[in-house]
């Protein structure tokens, strides 16, 4: 836990930063969740920091630190067309592959981008933990 401390300072930016394109009409998705960045940190950090109440997802539903992963794309684009997400979250954690797995953050980002639904990302903190914000 010492030495992830890291996040908990830029989680507040990059939310500061989201919140500062919504519409009452937009919502948030955390992909590959972890327990550290979630969709309920996310609502947390908007509702009682921001004053905003836009809804949060989060895809998959279970963390990846804790679930094996199976990711997809179109099944991720699809979620968000329904639910109106504006901005995803993408936190990377030295780029290791999730559990039981051998995708990592990296390329799921890459997958995300080349979706052609959301664009080159914004970056909050330091390799090795980052968090990435894709509009």
């Amino acid at each position: 836990m010492a030495h992830d401390s890291a996040y908990p300072f830029q989680f507040p930016q990059a939310v500061h930063y989201v919140e500062g394109g919504l519409t009452a009409n937009n919502s948030v998705m955390v992909v590959c969740p972890v327990n550290y960045i979630n969709k309920e940190m996310v609502h947390f950090y908007l509702e009682a920091y921001e004053m905003e109440n836009n809804p949060t997802y989060q895809y998959p539903v279970y963390p990846t630190d804790a679930y094996s992963m199976i990711f997809n794309v179109t099944a991720m684009i699809s979620m968000v067309q329904q639910n109106n997400v504006k901005y995803l979250l993408l936190y990377e954690n030295r780029d290791s592959p999730f559990m039981n797995s051998n995708v990592t953050v990296q390329m799921v980002k890459d997958m995300i981008i080349q979706s052609g639904q959301f664009y080159q990302p914004v970056t909050f903190g330091n390799a090795p933990t980052i968090l990435w914000v894709l509009k």
